[in-house]
């Protein structure tokens, strides 16, 4: 049973293993890093809608592990990348020729 008082980071320290936390946290940050290497990369390929929406995708799933195991770091990184996606995505439709 858990105590009023106790907070959801001290169940975590308590049930899970530090080295399950730390890959998690890892898997985060590299997920939303590859977001925003796709946010970067995507106004400048043909197809750059494509791979910005994988961008989106991947910093969700990047957000969504650091919102698991309370990384504000984490969370941080994957609203930015999914913000940056976003904007590239707006860039890359204005630089796209009418049809």
């Amino acid at each position: 049973m858990s105590v009023a008082g106790e907070g959801p980071r001290k169940q975590l320290r308590q049930g899970v293993d530090t080295s399950v936390v730390a890959k998690r946290s890892f898997v985060g940050l590299a997920l939303s890093a590859l977001a925003i290497a796709c946010a970067l990369v995507g106004p400048f390929l043909l197809d750059g809608v494509s791979i910005v929406l994988l961008g989106i995708i991947l910093g969700g799933l990047g957000y969504y592990f650091g919102l698991r195991i309370e990384d504000g770091v984490g969370q941080s990184v994957g609203i930015v990348a999914v913000v940056l996606c976003v904007i590239s995505l707006f860039v890359s439709a204005l630089m796209s020729a009418p049809q």
